[in-house]
């Protein structure tokens, strides 16, 4: 996560997830049955307080 405060109202905000793209389990079960993680992927927003 990483935010840029702009103004005293603005801020914009980062958020990366799985930055190395690594690949991981995220969910073992049972009968070897096991899911991926999700990818590299990312999320940028803006937020004004008024």
């Amino acid at each position: 996560m990483s935010r840029y405060r702009i103004n005293p109202q603005l801020s914009a905000q980062l958020n990366l997830n799985n930055l190395t793209d690594e690949k991981y389990y995220s969910q073992i079960g049972f009968f070897d049955q096991y899911r991926y993680g999700a990818p590299r992927n990312g999320t940028l927003s803006l937020n004004y307080k008024f």
